[in-house]
């Protein structure tokens, strides 16, 4: 059984750093236009938050043996990247972004806490068994 959790956790820690620096990228370079065929209407970009976060949540808490800390992680991370963009030309910030930022956060966090629990559970009655 560790050796399908150790298993887990490294498999989904290799898509965190590159989504990472996806997200930072796509975050702080000045003035990007998002591509026609992405572009859904007028909160696309609302989506494109929560995905985004939901998705780098769930790998930051999963990867770790408990999930808080990932989950404080990418939170301080959202606001940081949405702090920083005053100073990056062709950005605003945008408080709906951080909502929707934080939005997938917690779709995020609560489908790694449910994970975990699962985990836990297993391996509660693997060792009663």
């Amino acid at each position: 059984m560790f050796d399908r959790v150790f298993y887990l956790r490294n498999v989904v820690r290799l898509p965190f750093v590159p989504a990472l620096v996806v997200i930072a990228a796509f975050t702080l370079l000045p003035d990007i236009r998002m591509p026609s065929f992405l572009n859904w209407g007028k909160h696309s970009d609302l989506l494109y938050h929560v995905l985004a976060f939901f998705l780098l949540t769930a790998m930051a808490a999963l990867s770790m043996r408990q999930v808080l800390p990932g989950v404080m992680a990418v939170a301080l991370l959202a606001v940081m990247l949405e702090c920083l963009q005053i100073f990056v030309p062709g950005r605003e910030v945008f408080w709906s972004d951080l909502v929707a930022s934080l939005v997938g956060l917690i779709l995020g966090a609560m489908l790694a806490w449910i994970a975990d629990y699962m985990r836990r559970d297993r391996l509660r009655m693997a060792r009663l068994t």
